[in-house]
């Protein structure tokens, strides 16, 4: 089993799985946790590898401090601070169509707590949302 189908396996399930720092978390009914459990032991490197977001390349890192700019007819050390105070940045990992595998994007949201961007993620890719996790903007993640 590929681990997308695992991961829709799951959901089909009830249960979801997310990535804690370098930990795979389970949630759901206990008896489908306990059922599931050795497939995921089996699965869990390619679903660590699915689920870790890759680290930004340049390009990425580019779009992020071009919308952390704005002009708020502040001086710029205080327009920069106020940006980057408000700014979220999100890793989405979508599924794409077959044959194509998963694919992780980026969502610059000004303000957008982690539940407001899963929502958000959900509306723009209808269900084909595997993972999301919150990126520090000016990180190196």
């Amino acid at each position: 089993m590929t681990p997308v189908a695992l991961m829709g396996a799951l959901r089909a399930a009830g249960l979801t799985l997310a990535l804690e720092g370098a930990t795979l978390k389970v949630r759901g009914p206990t008896v489908a946790v306990a059922q599931w459990t050795p497939v995921l032991r089996q699965h869990k490197a390619a679903l660590l590898e699915l689920l870790t977001p890759p680290a930004l390349d340049a390009a990425d890192r580019q779009a992020i401090a071009e919308a952390l700019e704005f002009d708020a007819r502040e001086p710029r050390h205080v327009a920069e601070a106020q940006a980057h105070t408000a700014m979220r940045c999100y890793r989405i990992l979508v599924t794409m169509d077959d044959p194509q595998p998963p694919r992780w994007v980026t969502l610059v949201a000004p303000g957008l707590s982690l539940a407001d961007a899963r929502h958000d993620a959900e509306g723009r890719f209808w269900g084909r949302v595997l993972e999301i996790h919150e990126q520090v903007a000016g990180g190196a993640q």
